[in-house]
């Protein structure tokens, strides 16, 4: 005799083994079903798994407070698992969506953490390479580029300090050159305009002035 469940499958079975009502048309799963809640003893309500036929189900009853009646569900588990399958599908398309918006979220704040400082220092050294070693880079952004970012600053500061130096000593060497020939040609052009005052006079026959 058939055995299939229904989806509207139930029966109601008084505590002695009388049936209330039904929907199930083996009269052997009935008579397991009575059987069974003879045998249930203080179980008030719940679930449990058996075997109907070699094949598993799931039995869910609940005890009436008023008639003391039971109430009897038989399950099959693959009829659950079809139910839930789509909800499961259905959820894994949600989660798999957020996850990959999430990791391209992620992906680009970690790309601009990584891109925003190599971009200002590439633009510092574009800036050295003009000759300019007054770039200054905000010394932000992860400790490894943070620590790069500083040693590139210090660079540019001590540069800046040779270039300074070295332009007043470069000064400093013009400046002592143009004094020692300012000291070489006092002396030669006073020389000279004696030495005209001295040819003026003997021309003109002032050996007084000569």
């Amino acid at each position: 005799e058939s055995t299939a469940l229904n989806d509207k499958d139930y029966s109601v079975i008084s505590r002695d083994g009388f049936i209330i009502a039904k929907s199930y048309t083996s009269e052997l799963l009935i008579e397991q079903l009575v059987k069974w809640v003879e045998a249930m003893g203080d179980k008030h309500s719940g679930y449990e798994y058996i075997n109907i036929d070699g094949k598993p189900r799931i039995l869910c009853y609940d005890t009436s407070d008023v008639t003391n009646w039971v109430t009897v569900v038989l399950i099959n588990p693959e009829d659950l698992i079809m139910d839930i399958i789509p909800i499961v599908r259905s959820n894994s398309i949600y989660l798999a969506t957020i996850l990959i918006i999430i990791s391209i979220i992620v992906a680009y704040i970690i790309s601009i953490r990584v891109t925003n400082p190599i971009s200002r220092l590439i633009e510092g050294i574009r800036r050295n390479e003009e000759g300019n070693f007054d770039v200054i880079i905000p010394e932000d952004g992860d400790m490894e580029f943070s620590h790069l970012i500083h040693t590139f600053n210090q660079m540019n500061r001590k540069i800046k300090k040779l270039i300074n130096e070295n332009y007043e000593s470069k000064l400093r060497e013009k400046e002592a050159t143009i004094g020692a020939l300012s000291l070489q040609l006092n002396p030669h052009f006073l020389y000279n305009t004696i030495n005209i005052i001295n040819w003026m006079a003997v021309r003109n026959k002032q050996k007084d002035i000569s």
